[in-house]
């Protein structure tokens, strides 16, 4: 049993969308964020948080920003460092 509890529950493991990803993306197809978010259907404020990690992601969205983008969702998204 102790053995277990030394182990992470991936249950508890924190994702977030990865900033590096989306702003190359921008930068690659000459896009705001407004516009990528006007393409994936969700709303400017609601790309931003994300992006910033302030918000919690919705699965949703992370499907709809990648379909928008033409990528695998587990392309858009990074595990969040402890220290974060």
């Amino acid at each position: 049993m102790e053995q277990e509890s030394a182990m992470t529950d991936p249950a508890s493991t924190k994702y977030k969308v990865s900033k590096k990803v989306i702003k190359r993306y921008l930068a690659d197809h000459d896009l705001t964020q407004k516009q990528l978010a006007k393409m994936a259907g969700i709303s400017e404020g609601a790309l931003s948080a994300l992006i910033r990690f302030q918000r919690d992601m919705r699965v949703g969205n992370l499907f709809a920003l990648a379909d928008a983008m033409r990528m695998n969702p587990r392309d858009l998204v990074e595990k969040v460092e402890e220290d974060e």
